[in-house]
């Protein structure tokens, strides 16, 4: 019994997932008051709970005496915690219906310590200084990986657990053994490891069930590419061969620049989304809660600042749920479109992903560029020349089309410069 000697617990909880499904709408985020959940995942990624398609979405929070209800309201389906939280957590989570996935980070570094370093883990000073800020903090210290099983794996909120967050890759043995730890013990349950690093997604690719990738690319004047946030989840998908979730910044950009000015637009919420599910994210959790509950150095009236970001959070999660039976349910295909930048140059990357899904054709696109890029649409079938009526399906804002009238004047859709969304493709009937 080794493993009792593990001391620390983070609680991390993923709440309320959505279903798939548009027809099972009825029925989505409801938690059976007595039974126990049981997660799988479809070829594609999907996950499965209980049954049922299900795309979770989600936003980090940190200890307890939170507000369920307005996260709830929000749409997050997902909680990831980090902090130490008891029973009336889990009692509350099935309250609002929102799943849960426990852990603590560090549970797979206390292991390497626990076994006398035998996997021969060089640690930094910092890192056993960060071990000993764990042990401090809060009750985390009171459980190990076992007890916790003992105490919470059978609320029916509990769909899975994680043991590390942006480990380094020295740690893959350890993590290894502590995914071994918890499908032994709770196999019906998935395991989550969170990675910043896409030097190592296929590193740790054995560590756990789902992938999730965190990428904070809005720093103000200090921004990295926007376009990372594709790239690394399409490196993860590719890498780990597993379902990856992306977890998205929703903290401003000042926390990076420090310069109270640079808080973090709805646009740049829907961009790193629309990136993360082209790549081919399965799921997203923000990062994180603290952000919407203190202005983290912003200047102003606290009021309007935090009720505006709620606002532009919950449109967000909106258009999210909106397009996620797409990503669950609808059948990749490619309809080789060609893009062109200003004056008909060519657009470079501009990251497309295109469904079938019953019958109709959806493309999901995000401009990256500081110009607007456009896309003609051409029919292949030479009995419908036409081919199509489109539509904007997400993204009014940032879309507009014009309608073909022949073969030689197609239909063009056009998106504005860092403009994301989804247009419908509906087949014209075809006339004698």
């Amino acid at each position: 019994m080794i493993l009792s000697r593990y001391h620390i617990v983070t609680l991390f909880t993923a709440a309320s997932v959505i279903v798939c499904a548009s027809q099972h709408a009825h029925a989505q985020n409801q938690i059976a008051s007595n039974d126990r959940a049981r997660t799988s995942f479809r070829a594609n990624g999907t996950l499965m709970i209980n049954g049922q398609d299900v795309f979770p979405i989600g936003v980090r929070i940190e200890g307890e005496g939170k507000e369920f209800a307005k996260i709830k309201d929000v749409g997050f389906n997902t909680l990831l915690t980090s902090g130490a939280v008891d029973a009336t957590f889990y009692d509350e989570a099935t309250k609002h219906n929102l799943w849960v996935i426990g852990g603590h980070y560090d549970w797979a570094h206390f292991e390497s310590l626990s076994k006398g370093n035998r996997h021969n883990v060089d640690f930094y000073a910092g890192d056993l200084q960060g071990l000993k800020k764990a042990f401090s903090y809060g009750n985390q210290s009171d459980m190990g990986p076992l007890e916790v099983l003992e105490t919470y794996d059978h609320y029916p909120t509990v769909i899975g657990w994680n043991t590390t967050e942006e480990p380094l890759a020295k740690f893959v043995e350890p993590l290894e053994t502590m995914y071994e730890v918890f499908k032994a013990n709770s196999p019906d349950h998935l395991v989550v490891t969170l990675l910043t690093h896409p030097n190592w997604f296929h590193t740790f690719k054995h560590a756990g069930d789902v992938t999730i990738v965190d990428v904070y690319p809005y720093r103000g004047k200090n921004s990295l590419p926007a376009i990372l946030t594709y790239d690394y989840v399409r490196r993860a998908v590719e890498e780990t061969g597993k379902p990856v979730w992306l977890m998205p910044q929703m903290y401003h950009g000042s926390y990076f620049s420090k310069d109270p000015a640079d808080e973090l637009t709805l646009s740049q919420i829907r961009q790193a989304s629309y990136l993360g599910l082209i790549g081919g994210a399965k799921g997203i959790i923000f990062y994180s809660y603290y952000a919407y509950e203190s202005l983290g150095g912003k200047t102003g009236n606290a009021d309007e600042i935090l009720t505006q970001r709620w606002a532009n959070m919950t449109e967000a999660v909106q258009e999210i749920k909106k397009v996620s039976p797409l990503v669950c349910e609808g059948r990749p295909i490619d309809l080789h479109l060609s893009w062109t930048g200003e004056g008909g140059q060519g657009a470079g990357l501009v990251p497309v992903q295109t469904y079938e899904y019953y019958g109709e054709y959806y493309i999901m696109v995000a401009n990256v560029s500081p110009y607007p890029v456009t896309a003609s649409v051409k029919s292949k079938s030479r009995a419908n020349p036409i081919g199509f009526e489109l539509s904007v399906f997400t993204g009014e804002e940032d879309i507009t089309l014009t309608t073909a009238t022949d073969v030689d004047h197609p239909a063009t859709i056009t998106v504005q410069p860092n403009g994301q969304g989804v247009v419908r493709f509906t087949r014209l009937p075809l006339r004698p």
